[in-house]
Formats: structure tokens, sequence, C-alpha cells
């Protein structure tokens, strides 16, 4: 069994760009495997920043995700794509989770916020809210 924080589907990512809008945005750190990932230790790197953040998690279920501003080039947290983007803006998570059998894995993924933003901007990509975003805020209008 894979760690939960990989899938056997290529391509799949434990950092995403989780966009807030047209032009904002923070970092998601995603479990997309088939099971929990335990005892999550991993640390978030960014350049140029250089900044580091721990994070760590007893459990870490299968499609939930944490979400974390990033710094731009210096050391401010922001939202805005453009500066982060202009920054050079790197994100990195390192580390270890264990999977329901106890076995050790290891976690290394980088994303690369000026690519990232480059390709969405160049497709001319329209921002559309998730599907359970929309669900949650229609569901809030109700209380």
């Amino acid at each position: 069994m894979r760690a939960s924080l990989f899938s056997a589907a290529p391509g799949k990512r434990a950092l995403a760009i989780e966009p807030l809008g047209p032009t904002a945005a923070v970092l998601a750190l995603q479990s997309l495997g088939p099971g929990a990932a335990l005892d999550a230790k991993l640390e978030l790197t960014f350049e140029p920043s250089g900044e580091k953040r721990p994070w760590e998690a007893p459990v870490f279920i299968p499609g939930d995700s944490a979400e974390f501003f990033m710094p731009s080039a210096s050391g401010e947290g922001s939202l805005e794509l453009e500066t982060l983007a202009s920054d050079g803006v790197i994100a990195r998570v390192i580390g270890t989770i264990h999977d329901v059998y106890g076995h050790e894995h290891r976690v290394d993924d980088a994303v690369r916020v000026g690519e990232w933003w480059k390709v969405v901007s160049e497709a001319s990509q329209r921002y559309q809210e998730s599907a359970d975003k929309k669900a949650v805020r229609e569901l809030e209008k109700i209380r």
C-alpha cells in the first residue's frame, strides 16, 4: 500500500496551488492516496525567502488538505499570483508519513508558482469556484 500523500494515478502531487479567485491563491498540501497518512512530520520551505515551517498531523485522511499562505521574496505573506510568480517563489514539502501498516514513506514534492501561473495565464483559463466550495457557500446562506 502506498502512503496517503501519493496516489497510484500518475500526475498526482502532494502540493498544489489552490486559487482563491482569478489572481490570488494559497498553497495546498493534499492527502491523495487510498488510505490515511499517519504521524505526518513535514516541513514546508519557500524560496527565495528561505522561510521554513514545520507541519505535523497525527492523521491526514484521503481528500483532506491543509492550506498555507506563501511568502513573497521579502518574506511577507502574499496571495497575489503575479507577485509570487515574479518573485520566483518555489514551495517544497519534505518529511515522512506512515501508512496503516506502520511503514514509513518519504514525502518530497515542490511546486514553482511562476511556471504554474504562466501555464494558467497563457491558456486563458477562467477561474471557477469548486463544486464543494459552492455547496458550502450556499449552505451557509440557510443558517
